[in-house]
Parts: C-alpha cells; sequence; structure tokens
C-alpha cells in the first residue's frame, strides 16, 4: 500500500486478489484515507486490472502502487505479471487531478515503462519505489531478479521528456 496526498485529499493505493470462479487477477485499488482514525473514508475504486499481455503473460498481477509526481503531472507506477523474467513495471497517469476515485481519470500507459527486453542484465524488474537525490533529481529504486528468486535492489535516475513523461528505459 502507498499513501499519498493531492490537492483533493489524502489517499492509499493498494493491491488485492479478487479470486472467483471467472477471474483471479491483482487488481489496483483507490481510496480516500482519513488519517485521524487511520480508516479509509470513501469506497474502494479499482484503478487498474491487467489487460495487456505483458501483464498477464505468466500471472495476472497489477501490485506494488507507488506515486511519482512531477510538475504538475500525477503518476502511479505498479508491478505486473510474475516474480520472474517477465515482470515489469507499468504506469498511469491521473489525467483528472480533481477527482482521483473515478477510475476513468486514470490512463494506464499500454506498454511497460521497464522489462527485462529493455535491460538484459537485469531482468525482472518489479517491486519499485521513487527517491530523490542531493541535487533533487529523481530516482528509481527496484529490484529485479529471474524465476522470483535472488532477487537485487538496482537504482536508475528517471528521465524525463519534452512533455513531462517519465523515461526508465
Amino acid at each position: 500500500m502507498t499513501f499519498f496526498e493531492l490537492e483533493t485529499g489524502r489517499y492509499v493505493s493498494w493491491s488485492e486478489r479478487v479470486i472467483s470462479h471467472e477471474i483471479d487477477a491483482a487488481k489496483l485499488y483507490i481510496a480516500e484515507y482519513d488519517p485521524s482514525n487511520m480508516r479509509l473514508a470513501s469506497h474502494k475504486v479499482c484503478i487498474s486490472g491487467p489487460e495487456y499481455l505483458w501483464e498477464y503473460s505468466h500471472a495476472p498481477v497489477n501490485e506494488g502502487p507507488y506515486i511519482l509526481k512531477h510538475g504538475s503531472r500525477v503518476f502511479l507506477t505498479y508491478s505486473a505479471n510474475m516474480t520472474c523474467a517477465a515482470y515489469a513495471i507499468g504506469l498511469l497517469e491521473l489525467k483528472d487531478k480533481d477527482m482521483p476515485l473515478k477510475s476513468s481519470s486514470w490512463k494506464k500507459s499500454p506498454e511497460p515503462l521497464l522489462c527485462a527486453e529493455d535491460d538484459r542484465d537485469r531482468p525482472g524488474p518489479g517491486h519499485n519505489s521513487f527517491i530523490k537525490d542531493e541535487s533533487g533529481k529523481d530516482i528509481l529504486v527496484y529490484h529485479w531478479g529471474s524465476e522470483g528468486q535472488h532477487r537485487t535492489t538496482a537504482f536508475r535516475f528517471v528521465k524525463w521528456d519534452e512533455h513531462g513523461f517519465p523515461i526508465l528505459k
């Protein structure tokens, strides 16, 4: 679960596995959060589920959400697929900052931000977060490893394109 603040309030996002006879997938949810009583202050809303092949080729998973802000833009990164070489980092962007609890306010990138094809020396990039260095540059902190074993922590600077979109490759 990750906590973040926007002008409209305080929120948490997390992954939850939905199991039924029709579907068994880990999806991303968001809800408003009330820190005074440490409880959700709204109903949960599903903002992402595995829909692209790179998100479900081995296991239908969206998990490990983390917020990344850049200028006026708000992104949410997440891990997708199984903890193997197919593990990848995906991205949602909050297009309507006034309505973060509306699933259509979140736009999913159809391609992963980082996957095994981008760095053969570090296959299976997965759970991630962001920190800033002494000069304020964003750094991606993530783990990688094949077949869900021998995971290793890695760091890489986040580059930004001319439109303010993150580049992790």
